[in-house]
């Protein structure tokens, strides 16, 4: 079962909070381990604090530089396969799906969707008290806590990243960049198998619309596996040593 809650941090009494779709119960082992990247990156709390400072709240709708600007981050699973692109229509939640879980994605596209609501599993850097708390709100408002640490103590965990936050994101790039090339190729063999659908059917080709149905399951059954592996969550657990082989 899916598990949902939220992330984010607090500056001078004000939260900003961004919904996570699934594996929320993992929010503490990444970002620990994300924050700890984090300082080691900036020096300092302070440092770690006026680069969150920077962060922007995306609102309205994403305009269509913006959608090319942040494509790493997008779920294209969201498209159609009908041939017509319909990412003129995403909202910022698509646009920034592959930020959930992570302020060292927020921080690389400098925005968070920030919601008001929380429930699940909760994740907050406080920066006002200098800690992260983890915890789970019900429906019914009741807190349970789990966790809470110090940005020091966070500091001296064992068994925390050696990986810098550069090659974290060069690896997120690099792996992108593989994804998407693999994803262009399918989805134009698609558009082009749909059009030969349209033009069989046209002409009341039964046996060849027949046989373009069956290379549309199989190319999209291509794509299903390619989304199905672009989890970049996961990508970075592995990179993290979160995970065993």
């Amino acid at each position: 079962m899916e598990t949902q809650g939220a992330f984010g941090y607090i500056i001078d009494n004000k939260k900003r909070i961004m919904f996570v779709e699934s594996d929320a119960e993992l929010l503490w082992q990444i970002l620990v381990r994300e924050i700890y990247v984090l300082m080691k990156h900036y020096g300092s709390k302070e440092a770690l604090r006026s680069a969150f400072e920077n962060i922007k709240t995306a609102k309205g709708k994403p305009k269509n530089e913006e959608l090319e600007k942040y494509i790493i981050f997008t779920n294209l699973h969201e498209e159609t396969y009908s041939g017509v692109m319909n990412r003129r229509d995403y909202k910022w939640s698509t646009t920034l799906h592959y930020c959930q879980s992570s302020f060292i994605n927020i921080l690389e596209a400098g925005l968070i969707v920030n919601q008001a609501e929380e429930l699940g599993f909760v994740f907050l850097l406080d920066f006002d008290k200098g800690c992260v708390k983890f915890y789970k709100k019900y429906l019914e408002k009741k807190r349970e806590d789990i966790a809470t640490a110090t940005l020091e103590e966070i500091m001296e965990f064992d068994d925390m990243p050696i990986i810098s936050r550069e090659v974290i994101i060069n690896e997120m790039k690099s792996s992108f960049n593989d994804f998407y090339g693999k994803y262009l190729n399918i989805r134009e063999e698609l558009q082009n198998l749909y059009k030969l659908k349209t033009k069989a059917r046209r002409e009341s080709a039964a046996n060849i619309e027949d046989k373009v149905d069956k290379l549309i399951y199989d190319m999209e059954w291509e794509m299903k596996k390619l989304h199905a592996g672009r989890r970049v969550f996961y990508n970075r657990l592995k990179v993290l040593d979160l995970i065993e082989e």
